[in-house]
């Protein structure tokens, strides 16, 4: 099937809709290869285990396949490696990965603000409501 569809000139690639821990360790050893420049001692793979539990919590995978969303795991090592990043670690913090996860399973319907000055006001704006001028009786 794999080999016909690499054939196919519309779709030349299988899509791999989720994966098996085994998988996610093999992602995580590529992801620390692309990240060695900015992360030296990188070792995502330790957290194999770890990250595929938090990837197959019920919130984020309802039909218990036991298999992770190739999504959400980019999601949770990205805001994991931003976060030690942005500290100036050499390595992923496992309290970083940990709070990545918790923001992927509790606080996934979270809208955060990207542009600070522009949506304080907007919030505030939306806190007082419409004025009167705009409700004229």
């Amino acid at each position: 099937m794999q080999f016909r569809r690499r054939l196919d000139h519309v779709h030349p690639f299988c899509r791999i809709a989720s994966h098996t821990e085994g998988e996610v360790r093999d992602i995580l050893l590529a992801l620390e290869r692309i990240y060695r420049p900015s992360f030296p001692e990188l070792n995502l793979q330790q957290w194999t285990g770890s990250i595929y539990t938090w990837l197959t919590h019920p919130l984020l995978d309802p039909q218990k396949s036991g298999r992770v969303i190739m999504d959400h795991l980019m999601k949770l090592v990205t805001t994991a490696l931003q976060w030690s990043y942005l500290r100036g670690e050499r390595d992923v913090n496992p309290t970083h990965l940990e709070a990545a996860a918790e923001a992927l399973t509790l606080r996934r319907d979270t809208i955060h603000l990207i542009d600070a000055d522009g949506g304080n006001q907007d919030a505030n704006a939306r806190k007082e409501g419409p004025s009167s001028e705009s409700n004229p009786k």
